[in-house]
């Protein structure tokens, strides 16, 4: 069943709007403050893993680094834990060029991967 495509002016706001999200913050990466330590919160599902860099200033949050991959046919088979540490780990070996020797935290909504 075929359906007609439709371009309007409701479709053109949506679109535009999409538009300006993409090149407005939070997109726009921030450089890091050495006086302010990283938050690297970081989360997995059954299909991808990735992680968000921040850092919680007095002038507002300041995203430094996303990242993100898609899972391999053995990973999709790891425990909730597995595929949740396995985030954690390939996001901090990703950004360890970018954190360097600084302190960081590290978010999860894992609660059993909380006390580590």
């Amino acid at each position: 069943h075929r359906h007609e495509f439709k371009w309007g002016p409701d479709q053109q706001q949506s679109f535009d709007e999409f538009k300006r999200l993409l090149t407005t913050y939070p997109l726009f990466l921030e450089y890091p403050d050495s006086s302010t330590p990283f938050v690297l919160t970081t989360d997995a599902s059954n299909i991808g893993i990735g992680g968000i860099l921040r850092q919680d200033t007095p002038n507002g949050t300041k995203i430094n680094y996303f990242k993100s991959r898609m899972l391999d046919d053995t990973e999709r088979k790891y425990d909730t834990i597995e595929q949740e540490a396995l985030a954690i780990f390939w996001c901090i070996s990703e950004l360890r060029s970018y954190i360097g020797d600084s302190d960081f935290i590290i978010e999860t909504d894992h609660k059993p991967l909380e006390n580590f």
